[in-house]
């Protein structure tokens, strides 16, 4: 019996381990990561972000905004959906505020139907100043340089970002492996109780087989 046990945890064992490649992982890809943006100070302009799905599966795409800036800055769409293989430009505007430096990250949340969620940040900064006065109404960021703010030329502005989510178990998966492990185990044991009480028949048969061949002890008395 206990090496019947011991079969039957061997085989759910090996069944748990076979379900443990059925996993999901999200990726996310966002373009224009990090934006320099020269403008006046109170002037407003009008940017975008790229968002692709590069999964099989769609996502939910929602954003937040934190910084310097959060208060100021506009979002056309909270949050949208994208297809499998889509893209799409989400449109922004942001007010500079007085005449200084300022940073604000709008996050970008990639939210799938099952699994873990991931996200990217897009970096903005703002330098308001009153040599780049117009840049905001020209919807374009002034080509003025200047050295004091060279650390926030560094690197493309238009660069690319991906990311991916830890990979977690997918839960239709986990619901149908469940399923097959209960159906195994059912079958297995109804396997081994039907040998077990088919052994039992036989080894009780074998018994009774014996006890009626053996010959019987003839007993003899003898005349006093």
């Amino acid at each position: 019996m206990r090496t019947k046990m011991k079969s039957i945890f061997f085989l759910l064992v090996a069944a748990i381990l076979v379900s443990l490649p059925f996993t999901s992982a999200i990726t996310a890809s966002i373009g224009n990561s990090r934006m320099v943006l020269r403008v006046g100070p109170g002037e407003n302009i009008e940017k975008s972000i790229l968002v692709r799905n590069i999964n099989d599966v769609p996502v939910t795409i929602k954003f937040a905004v934190t910084g310097d800036l959060s208060k100021n800055v506009k979002l056309k769409d909270e949050s949208f959906i994208l297809q499998p293989g889509e893209e799409k430009n989400a449109l922004f505007s942001i007010k500079a505020d007085n005449a200084n430096v300022t940073e604000t990250k709008i996050n970008v949340g990639f939210f799938p139907e099952d699994g873990n969620s991931v996200g990217l940040s897009s970096s903005i900064v703002v330098i308001a100043d009153e040599k780049y006065a117009g840049a905001g109404k020209l919807g374009q960021d002034s080509e003025i340089e200047d050295e004091k703010f060279s650390e926030y030329n560094k690197g493309d502005k238009l660069g690319v970002k991906t990311a991916e989510s830890a990979q977690d178990f997918d839960p239709t998966l986990l619901i149908i492996m469940g399923v097959i492990l209960t159906f195994i185990l059912m079958v297995l044991l109804f396997y081994f109780l039907v040998n077990g009480k088919r052994d039992n028949v036989q080894k009780n048969s074998g018994r009774e087989g014996e006890k009626e061949t053996k010959p019987k002890k003839r007993v003899t008395r003898k005349d006093a």
